[in-house]
Formats: C-alpha cells, structure tokens, sequence
C-alpha cells in the first residue's frame, strides 16, 4: 500500500521592498560611522597640529634664552596657518622679518590642519630673555587655535563636508567645555612668560 505523501515547501524569499528598507538601514548605519570616523581623524590630526606647533614654539623660546637671540615663527598668511618657519635674528635688531637679518632654522608643515591666529599677526618673536618679545608682537598675548566642524555630530543640517555649510559647530559650546567629540588640545596661549594648551572653547583658549 502506498502512502500518500505530501511535501510542503515553506521556504519564503525576501521581498523587494523587505530588501530595499534593509539596503536604506545599512546605508544610514554606513553613513554614520563614516561620520564619525571623519570627526575622530579630524580630532587627532588638529591635536598633533597643535602640539607640534607648542614644541617649535617651546623650541624658539628656549633657544632665544640660551643663545641671547630672538627667535620666533613666522608665517605669511596671519589668519589662516598652514606653514610657517623657525627663524633666528643674525644682524641683532631683534627682528625676524626684516629682510636679510634672519635665518631660517626650518620650514613648518602643518599637516592636515589649519591653526588660525586670533591676533592676525604674521610673526611671533621671543626676546633673547626667552619671554615673548610683546612690544614685537603688539603688547598682547598670542593665541592660536585650530577647529573641528567634522567634530559635530549632533547639529541637525551639520554637512563638515561643504564649506559653505553654516551650521556645523566648529568648537565645543558646552558651558563646562565637557563634549568629548572634539580635540583636548586645540589651542595655545603665549603669555610674556608661558606658552600652554588648551581646548578652544566658546571663543576662548581654556587652559589644561
């Protein structure tokens, strides 16, 4: 006697519309990690800017007290930094500019990064007592920073990819400069006596 047999194929395959909201999740997910690892390597690259930038400046200052010369950096765009030289006076009139009374120790490449200085001056020079040379650079103290719009990821519209994009946060706004997203050390000061780091934060150097 032979029974009848029945085979039931259960078997369903993923439907269009199943396949294209699992392609739009990974996409968004795709999206956002590549988001954040934009803000990461933006972050190391502006910290490793910043603290090659406080070395050549630590550099200068040591130099000019232990040789009894002016040393200093200058760079020829005063806003917007993305090279600059370590220079020394040679004809003792504590200038680094004056053509033909300095020499160049070394030239500077910032990689990746673009330190903006607050002052908008072309030169920082340090006296031959290694204290900054203030009647040189205006009487101020000199602060330097360098920010993040790849940092913000949480600004509805925020694109770090257009340059003409407005909204992005380009420094942490936190009241208590707490927002991890972006660089520890993304400033410098230079007092008449000091040169340290910071975080720019809300338009000011805080000091770590």
């Amino acid at each position: 006697m032979c029974a009848a047999m029945k085979i039931v194929n259960d078997n369903k395959g993923f439907s269009m519309i199943e396949m294209v909201v699992v392609l739009a999740i990974v996409a968004v997910i795709l999206g956002l990690m590549v988001s954040q690892f934009t803000g990461s390597s933006t972050k190391t690259q502006i910290e490793a800017g910043i603290k090659k930038m406080y070395g050549d400046l630590m550099e200068a200052k040591t130099k000019s007290y232990a040789e009894r010369k002016t040393y200093g950096l200058y760079w020829s765009t005063p806003t917007a930094i993305a090279d600059y030289e370590l220079r020394v006076d040679t004809n003792n009139d504590d200038s680094i500019t004056d053509v033909g009374g300095y020499s160049i120790v070394r030239p500077v490449t910032v990689e990746k990064v673009t330190i903006i200085n607050k002052e908008t001056k072309n030169s920082i020079p340090f006296a031959i007592k290694g204290s900054l040379d203030t009647t040189g650079y205006g009487n101020i103290d000199a602060t330097f920073y360098s920010e993040c719009k790849a940092c913000d990821h949480v600004t509805t519209g925020c694109d770090p990819e257009d340059p003409a994009n407005t909204l992005c946060q380009p420094q942490d706004t936190t009241s208590d400069c707490s927002n991890i997203d972006y660089p520890e050390y993304s400033c410098i000061v230079v007092t008449l006596t000091r040169i340290k780091m910071g975080k720019w934060c809300n338009n000011v150097c805080q000091l770590r």
